[in-house]
């Protein structure tokens, strides 16, 4: 809460309001750093090995924040080519059998998720099967109607004589 200070005193009853300073967060300068690039897990890579940000980085420099909104890029998101990525991981040193190995990885794990996705749509369809089966046996055998029938059968019953 903020401090509050004394504003005035009159029949025993103390009158506050609240001190209330504007606080403002400015930048100047951006510092930029560029990160290493390494094989990803990425799985909705459709074709090509998936690329990721690795923990090492070199510093830039610090470029006023103006220049820096001035240069950027404003082009919303933008998709690598497999061949784009495949040369950024080779350029980066990623040798050749961790990139195919990271490309059937992203495959096993999207066959996985297909098998999964038709699992839940049959699974789906089977329990509104046994939903509707079970309505229809309870309405078919129903107390009413069972007590009903065996009223009715009982009514058809005749004695079996003996000869």
């Amino acid at each position: 809460m903020p401090p509050l200070n004394k504003v005035c005193e009159d029949d025993e009853s103390l009158h506050y309001i609240p001190i209330r300073k504007s606080i403002r967060v400015t930048f100047d300068t951006v510092d930029v750093r560029e990160y290493e690039r390494t094989v990803g897990d990425h799985p909705e890579t459709k074709i090509g090995p998936p690329i990721a940000l690795g923990w090492g980085y070199v510093e830039g420099k610090s470029v006023p924040l103006d220049q820096f909104e001035l240069q950027k890029r404003r082009k919303g998101i933008r998709r690598m080519t497999s061949v784009a990525r495949r040369n950024i991981l080779q350029l980066f040193g990623v040798p050749d059998d961790e990139i195919l190995q990271a490309e059937n990885d992203v495959q096993k794990i999207q066959k996985s998720r297909e098998r999964t996705r038709k699992q839940g749509s049959i699974s789906g369809r089977t329990e509104s099967a046994v939903r509707n089966i079970k309505r229809t046996f309870k309405r078919s055998f129903s107390r009413e109607r069972l007590f009903k029938g065996f009223a009715e059968a009982q009514n058809q019953m005749y004695p079996i004589s003996v000869i």
